[in-house]
């Protein structure tokens, strides 16, 4: 065992043949950024290894399909493996199904710094700093074929050991592994999924591509210390591991919500609007930032603000749309709080709501939209969308169908001047407003 202290980086889900998508006719001056994003979010994880100093670098799959990236993803790729053997930088990659490594072009070769994880069954080397061992690296390509499992990892107890591989594993399967630190890809959000010994992590995607990516992304930096253990101490040797993201994002999508039940007109929502995106864009710095709007108001101000959007949306565009960074407002929707709206009342938004809240309730329910795509959009990033991994992206698409629905159900102008001047009892009744 090393008794020395040590450095490595750990990203995954480059897909640098995945440019930012889901942007409505993007402006001129966003265009280029979006297709070269992951190139670029990609050099940042590049640099931040010579920057840091560190020992070694950890790719856990997903970094490019060569099929869809053409010889651009290998060459990029096969550069930057090259900057880091100049500084004696170890890489080692554990593929994917997606990364087709066996279908690289023939005249496109590794450098010896880098270790390509076999398929099949785990391989173990070595980091090293110059001849002293640093850490035991597991790893293996995943080639859909089959799963891994956390048996398969075993390895000595008394030597750090890193299992580096794509797939997704719940907390309680590794929690009692001989591993110590687990770097994991095939989550675009990052996830530490147990902290302490073993470390579970999920460094996420180094960019963010579809709107519901949202927030910053980047790698993370691993710091590795041994802890001194007493002779008297019959137990394997302890470590101190801090772990520290950084950002390599260049455009990152933001959702915001602009609380609204306050205000009383057209030219305080507009000024209440840019005031919020200025804020945020004074914490972006170097980052270009997507954002999407929701407006939370009552019934009554959504039926009269709603045919005032677009003018919302392009003064919103004027003002921060142009500056560099970039702010640019993708969307503006509005929002009734729960509470605002009844849920009871004998109507079809009644019976919409309603049902949505069976949902949101029961999460045994399957909330399955595939069946109304065909296959060639389940393919693409639509299918990615529609697989919803967690409690939170389900509770989202409830909420915006929720949203949809009293957009298109809700009471409308016409329908708020009837109730208005419709008599009391029917007023009362809800009646006119439906």
């Amino acid at each position: 065992m090393s008794d020395r202290a040590f450095r490595f980086l750990v990203a995954s889900d480059l897909h640098l043949e995945q440019p930012v998508v889901g942007l409505a006719d993007p402006p001129s001056h966003l265009r280029e950024l979006m297709i070269e994003a992951p190139y670029l979010a990609a050099e940042r994880v590049f640099e931040t290894a010579l920057s840091e100093d560190v020992d070694f670098l950890l790719l856990a799959g997903d970094v490019v399909n060569p099929w869809a990236s053409g010889p651009r993803g290998p060459a990029f790729l096969v550069e930057q493996f090259r900057r880091l053997a100049a500084r004696d930088v170890q890489v080692f990659w554990a593929a994917s199904a997606l990364d087709r490594t066996q279908e690289w072009p023939v005249r496109i070769e590794l450098p010896g710094n880098v270790t390509l994880f076999p398929p099949e069954a785990p391989l173990t080397r070595w980091a090293q700093r110059g001849e002293a061992r640093l850490a035991r690296v597991v790893g293996v390509c995943t080639n859909g074929s089959s799963r891994p499992r956390a048996d398969d990892f075993a390895v000595d107890e008394n030597v750090f050991s890193i299992a580096v591989v794509h797939g997704h594993f719940e907390a309680h399967q590794l929690a009692q592994s001989s591993i110590n630190f687990w770097a994991l890809g095939g989550s675009h959000l990052r996830k530490v999924l147990l902290e302490g010994i073993p470390v579970v992590l999920y460094p996420g995607s180094v960019q963010g591509r579809i709107p519901c990516e949202v927030g910053a992304h980047g790698c993370t930096l691993v710091e590795v210390a041994p802890r001194p253990v007493a002779d008297d101490e019959r137990r394997p040797p302890r470590y101190d591991i801090r772990l520290r993201t950084i950002q390599t994002d260049v455009l990152q999508w933001r959702d915001i919500e602009l609380r609204a039940e306050h205000l009383t007109s057209h030219a305080q929502l507009q000024d209440a609007l840019v005031t919020q995106l200025a804020a945020l864009h004074d914490t972006a710095r170097d980052t270009d930032l997507i954002v999407h709007v929701n407006v939370l108001a009552d019934l009554q101000l959504i039926a009269e603000w709603r045919p005032f959007a677009p003018t919302l949306l392009e003064h919103a565009r004027h003002v921060l749309g142009h500056r560099s960074p970039t702010c640019w407002t993708a969307s503006i929707s509005f929002r009734a709080a729960p509470d605002d709206f009844r849920w009871d009342e004998d109507t079809l938004l009644g019976d919409v709501l309603r049902e949505l809240q069976q949902y949101k309730d029961d999460a045994s329910l399957a909330v399955e939209l595939s069946a109304y795509a065909t296959q060639r959009q389940l393919a693409g990033t639509l299918g990615a969308q529609l697989a919803f991994l967690d409690n939170d992206a389900r509770s989202a698409v409830l909420a915006d169908a929720a949203a949809l629905a009293i957009d298109l159900l809700g009471p409308g102008e016409a329908d708020r001047q009837t109730a208005a001047t419709a008599p009391a009892s029917m007023q009362a009744s809800g009646r006119g407003t439906s």
